[in-house]
């Protein structure tokens, strides 16, 4: 049992959050952990264990979280950024964060991306390179190619 499910544990035991496991799952964020970045990023939305949510703090995590692959996480900033958005460019990155999702397997975000483009608040047309260089860059991350080309 790892770090991250050590700390899970210690918080279901504590009815949803406890100081130590708090400090369990910033260990295991340290050692890049993407589950416990998400866990932590959740917990700052939520206000686990503080006095005020932070959404800052928060998107911080998710984000920490996503460059390591998390799909939870790239909904969640999706969310974020679709609720929060002032302009295109917002709406434009929340559908990539879905469809990154969808892609890792989070099963809400594919209805998500497409209502988003069914309503026009995004064109999959204005994101397809930004959409593939994601696509690429996870997909080296997570190590789906045999050598450094990236053609396998």
């Amino acid at each position: 049992m790892d770090k991250y499910e050590k700390a899970l544990m210690l918080a279901q035991s504590a009815e949803g959050y406890s100081k130590e496991a708090e400090k369990m799952l910033i260990e295991a964020a340290d050692e890049l952990d993407d589950r416990a970045l998400f866990a932590l990023g959740s917990w700052a939305l939520h206000g686990v264990g503080r006095a005020e949510c932070s959404v800052p703090e928060a998107t911080d995590y998710f984000q920490r979280a996503k460059d390591l692959g998390n799909g939870d996480a790239y909904y969640e900033l999706a969310v974020l950024l679709e609720n929060g958005a002032e302009d295109q460019s917002s709406c434009n990155k929340a559908l990539i964060y879905y469809l990154m999702a969808s892609m890792l397997g989070v099963e809400d975000s594919m209805f998500e991306a497409a209502r988003m483009m069914f309503h026009q608040l995004a064109k999959l047309s204005e994101i397809e390179a930004e959409l593939c260089e994601e696509m690429l860059r996870i997909s080296e991350r997570k190590g789906y190619f045999e050598d450094e080309t990236g053609i396998g």
